[in-house]
Protein backbone atom coordinates (compact mmCIF):
# COMPACT_ATOMS: atom_id res chain seq x y z
CA UNK A 1 0.00 0.00 0.00
CA UNK A 2 2.03 3.24 -1.15
CA UNK A 3 -0.10 5.32 0.95
CA UNK A 4 0.76 3.60 4.28
CA UNK A 5 3.96 3.19 3.12
CA UNK A 6 4.68 7.45 2.44
CA UNK A 7 2.86 7.90 6.23
CA UNK A 8 4.93 5.72 7.62
CA UNK A 9 8.24 7.28 6.19
CA UNK A 10 7.33 10.53 6.83
CA UNK A 11 5.82 10.42 10.48
CA UNK A 12 7.57 11.63 13.51
CA UNK A 13 5.61 8.58 15.46
CA UNK A 14 2.74 6.30 15.63
CA UNK A 15 0.23 6.36 17.80
CA UNK A 16 -1.37 2.96 19.33
CA UNK A 17 -3.75 4.58 21.95
CA UNK A 18 -6.30 1.42 22.51
CA UNK A 19 -7.76 -0.15 25.47
CA UNK A 20 -6.62 -3.75 23.56
CA UNK A 21 -4.40 -4.75 20.74
CA UNK A 22 -4.43 -8.52 20.60
CA UNK A 23 -1.21 -8.88 17.93
CA UNK A 24 0.42 -5.44 18.11
CA UNK A 25 0.48 -5.28 14.67
CA UNK A 26 0.72 -1.07 13.90
CA UNK A 27 2.94 -1.16 16.70
CA UNK A 28 5.77 -3.79 14.79
CA UNK A 29 4.63 -2.30 11.55
CA UNK A 30 5.52 1.33 13.28
CA UNK A 31 9.03 -0.13 14.38
CA UNK A 32 9.86 -1.78 11.21
CA UNK A 33 10.04 1.64 9.70
CA UNK A 34 12.24 2.99 12.26
CA UNK A 35 9.90 4.49 14.30
CA UNK A 36 8.70 5.05 17.58
CA UNK A 37 5.79 5.99 19.08
CA UNK A 38 2.81 6.12 21.47
CA UNK A 39 1.72 2.93 22.71
CA UNK A 40 -1.11 1.73 25.59
CA UNK A 41 0.94 -0.11 28.60
CA UNK A 42 -2.19 -2.76 27.91
CA UNK A 43 -2.75 -6.66 26.83
CA UNK A 44 0.06 -7.57 24.29
CA UNK A 45 1.53 -3.87 23.35
CA UNK A 46 4.10 -4.06 25.91
CA UNK A 47 5.57 -7.29 24.57
CA UNK A 48 5.85 -6.02 21.26
CA UNK A 49 7.39 -2.40 21.82
CA UNK A 50 9.34 -3.39 24.58
CA UNK A 51 11.96 -0.61 25.52
CA UNK A 52 11.64 1.05 21.87
CA UNK A 53 8.11 3.56 22.41
CA UNK A 54 6.33 5.28 24.70
CA UNK A 55 3.67 4.14 27.14
CA UNK A 56 0.73 5.44 28.16
CA UNK A 57 -2.55 4.57 30.00
CA UNK A 58 -5.04 4.52 27.55
CA UNK A 59 -8.01 5.79 29.88
CA UNK A 60 -5.85 9.04 30.81
CA UNK A 61 -5.35 12.23 28.75
CA UNK A 62 -3.28 13.09 30.49
CA UNK A 63 -0.68 10.37 30.36
CA UNK A 64 -1.65 10.39 26.20
CA UNK A 65 -0.04 13.45 26.39
CA UNK A 66 2.54 13.27 28.52
CA UNK A 67 3.88 10.32 25.86
CA UNK A 68 3.13 12.50 23.01
CA UNK A 69 5.03 15.26 24.90
CA UNK A 70 8.01 12.95 25.16
CA UNK A 71 8.17 12.00 21.54
CA UNK A 72 7.64 15.56 20.33
CA UNK A 73 11.25 16.10 21.60
CA UNK A 74 14.02 15.81 18.68
CA UNK A 75 16.78 14.23 21.11
CA UNK A 76 14.59 11.54 23.10
CA UNK A 77 12.99 10.27 20.03
CA UNK A 78 16.24 10.06 18.12
CA UNK A 79 17.40 8.00 20.95
CA UNK A 80 14.54 5.75 20.63
CA UNK A 81 15.16 5.60 17.09
CA UNK A 82 18.88 4.77 17.21
CA UNK A 83 17.98 1.96 20.05
CA UNK A 84 15.18 1.04 16.84
CA UNK A 85 17.80 0.74 14.84
CA UNK A 86 19.94 -1.63 16.56
CA UNK A 87 17.12 -3.98 17.76
CA UNK A 88 16.61 -7.37 16.59
CA UNK A 89 13.15 -6.86 15.13
CA UNK A 90 10.68 -9.90 13.89
CA UNK A 91 9.58 -9.35 10.96
CA UNK A 92 7.05 -11.58 8.35
CA UNK A 93 9.75 -14.02 7.69
CA UNK A 94 10.13 -15.07 11.07
CA UNK A 95 6.71 -15.06 11.63
CA UNK A 96 6.20 -17.30 8.94
CA UNK A 97 8.43 -19.51 10.02
CA UNK A 98 6.83 -19.79 13.39
CA UNK A 99 3.75 -20.60 11.88
CA UNK A 100 5.28 -23.45 9.80
CA UNK A 101 7.12 -24.77 12.46
CA UNK A 102 3.98 -24.97 14.43
CA UNK A 103 1.97 -26.41 11.69
CA UNK A 104 4.63 -29.52 11.32
CA UNK A 105 4.56 -30.15 14.51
Amino acid sequence: DPELDHLYRQCLFTATVSLYEGWGLPIGEGLSYGKSGVVSQTASMPEVGGDLVEYCDPASMQSIENAVKNLLDPAHRAGLEARIAKADLRGWDDVGRDVLAALSE
